[in-house]
């Protein structure tokens, strides 16, 4: 944790356990975003280098926005499927400091709840974690061009 601004402000691992201790009846992942190099490696010891020939770049992760954390509630249907246990599906994005939603996240968000799952965001400061439900009010940060 660091302080910014007499405001403690969490890491995201510390932002994402207290998310997984608040939420003990949501069952979440924690969504990794990223690429990757894979082909013929060679690795040379004096420098630590790596050496990749006949490269091929692979993407990881869900799409662009999707969430830090995704997974479901448990949702008991009533009416024909009486006693019947469902998933709704649950998108967490995690902030900590000033960050803010990027438009593809807020997409993601909007995306969610309009589909009928649950959108929420996650703040962390000052060694406590605030869930937001409503996203829509949130700023969204303007990419820098």
């Amino acid at each position: 944790m660091e302080i910014y601004s007499n405001t403690l402000i969490m890491n995201e691992s510390t932002l994402f356990a207290k998310v997984f201790t608040k939420l003990r009846d949501f069952k979440i992942f924690r969504n990794h975003r990223g690429k990757a190099w894979q082909g013929k490696s060679y690795y040379n010891k004096n420098d630590r280098t790596v050496l990749i020939s006949n490269p091929k770049m692979y993407e990881f992760g869900l799409i662009a926005g999707a969430s830090d954390l995704i997974g479901w509630k448990k949702v008991k249907i009533t009416s024909e499927m009486v006693g019947e246990t469902m998933a709704q599906f649950v998108a967490i994005e995690g902030k900590t400091g000033r960050d803010k939603l990027s438009k593809d996240q807020y997409n993601f968000l909007k995306n969610v709840k309009e589909s009928g799952g649950i959108s929420l965001v996650a703040y962390g400061k000052d060694g406590e974690v605030e869930l937001l439900g409503e996203f829509e009010d949130l700023k969204v940060k303007e990419r820098k061009k």
